[in-house]
């Protein structure tokens, strides 16, 4: 678990501590876990534009019981400064059956890469939707480009993935999701395309993960999943199936030849099984060449920013004119957290509580098939 410096207690009814600090619950909110605090304070220093060293890589994986996440849940509702940034800046996953809060900051590498080849599919799908009457055109008429929004799955405790990009139709979940993993700090993708079409029920269909510095080399990997139904024992069990493991780019960072593909029959929902097979043949390609060029590119930019970063040169003054000064700027009015805020805060942190005393006298606020024609959850690792 990364940790975090805690600030000095101080008294927050001074007018001087309010224009330094962010706002705090009040102190009688109950007990919660040193994890739970950890990650409230990172994001705060987050809102406030200062990550902490041990917490500014692109994956953070932090270790969270259910009755935590749950307190964790509590605490941001009721900051609603800090509920707004965290619903409109953070990306963050909640998976219930491994008990992981994951936390998002991509990369410059991860936006310019996954910015190029959203926009390489979607102006292929743009030009099959022009296509009136023509294979392909019924499809791609119903996608809508929806980026990173929240998904919800199926393991009932608030499950939530926050992927890189996707496209959706106007109901259900995202038939198509694209995830990019590279560096120290890997997502496992097998993993990550098993949680989103075994915990969707199999409406998410296809998932397309994108592997660079595949095993810390510049090798980098395109691959796909699907869903797949078996029958085994009688039982019939959804679960994914890899099947494409392609190299775009070898390690000594020349190109593989070859085309990654995907078909329209990718892109539709189960709702959408019944348009023709012609529909669904047809093809989006993009080449080895292309996908390789992208990330050289990105990677070459993220190269060029944290070069200027280091030499201070990532601001320049070369184009304005001499002995200029800065105009002053007014400060931001201190957010405070109002009176009926505060009542509501104290009475859930209450509830809380209560909960708990009921279900365990001495809880200390750290958590620790037949064959009926229904499909089954295949087994999967934990």
């Amino acid at each position: 678990m990364p940790h975090v410096r805690t600030p000095a207690k101080q008294n927050l009814s001074k007018e001087s501590d309010k224009s330094i600090l962010p706002p705090s619950p009040p102190e009688s909110v109950g007990k919660v876990s040193n994890q739970v605090t950890e990650i409230i304070e990172y994001l705060q220093a987050r809102k406030n534009g200062s990550i902490p060293l041990a917490w500014d890589k692109p994956w953070n994986a932090i270790n969270l019981s259910v009755e935590e996440y749950d307190d964790f849940e509590t605490l941001l509702k009721k900051d609603k400064y800090l509920k707004a940034y965290v619903d409109n800046k953070v990306r963050y996953d909640w998976d219930s059956r491994r008990h992981k809060l994951i936390f998002r900051m991509p990369t410059t590498i991860h936006e310019v890469l996954l910015n190029q080849v959203s926009f390489n599919i979607q102006v292929q799908l743009d030009a099959i939707r022009r296509r009136t009457g023509l294979a392909g055109a019924a499809i791609a008429k119903q996608l809508y480009f929806t980026g990173s929004s929240d998904v919800l799955l199926q393991d009932t405790q608030k499950d939530k993935r926050s992927p890189d990009i996707q496209w959706c139709h106007d109901r259900g979940p995202p038939p198509l999701i694209i995830e990019v993993s590279y560096g120290q700090s890997k997502k496992n993708l097998s993993q990550l395309a098993d949680d989103y079409i075994v915990g969707s029920l199999g409406n998410i269909g296809t998932v397309v993960g994108i592997d660079i510095e595949y095993r810390g080399t510049r090798e980098a990997r395109v691959m796909k999943w699907q869903r797949d139904i078996v029958v085994a024992d009688d039982v019939t069990y959804l679960k994914s199936k890899q099947v494409s493991n392609e190299i775009f780019r070898y390690v000594n960072g020349d190109t593989s030849p070859g085309n990654f593909v995907l078909r329209l029959e990718d892109f539709a929902s189960l709702g959408l099984q019944d348009v023709s097979q012609e529909d669904k043949a047809t093809t989006i390609t993009i080449s080895h060449e292309t996908l390789s060029e992208y990330l050289n590119e990105a990677e070459k930019l993220h190269r060029n920013m944290m070069e200027d970063s280091k030499n201070h040169t990532y601001l320049s003054t070369k184009n304005l004119p001499p002995n200029i000064k800065m105009c002053p700027r007014p400060k931001t009015p201190p957010e405070e957290i109002e009176a009926a805020d505060e009542a509501e805060f104290v009475e859930a942190a209450s509830a809380t509580e209560r909960r708990r005393s009921e279900e365990d006298d001495d809880f200390d606020g750290v958590g620790v098939g037949n064959n009926s024609g229904i499909v089954r959850r295949s087994s999967r690792n934990v």
